[in-house]
């Protein structure tokens, strides 16, 4: 494989970009289902998930740590 070089407009899959997987981990899981089954889940890099059920389990590990991230930040700024 060979490193991607990312211009303006372009377009990342669901699954393997950072930013996608932040959005997708608050949209319905059978949305998101669906646009994987539409999409395909072709490997871009080694550690590319290429199952939905992987994926599923990476999201759900998003939304924890971004729960975590919002509460800590919120405690830290009540405790200032």
């Amino acid at each position: 494989m060979r490193p991607s070089r990312a211009a303006s407009g372009d377009r990342e899959p669901i699954h393997s970009a950072v930013e996608a997987k932040i959005a997708a981990a608050h949209v319905p899981e059978e949305q998101v289902r669906q646009i994987l089954e539409q999409e395909g889940m072709v490997r871009t890099s080694p550690n590319t998930i290429t199952t939905v059920d992987g994926y599923l389990r990476e999201l759900s590990r998003v939304r924890q740590l971004d729960t975590r991230s919002t509460t800590e930040k919120t405690t830290w700024t009540v405790a200032a």
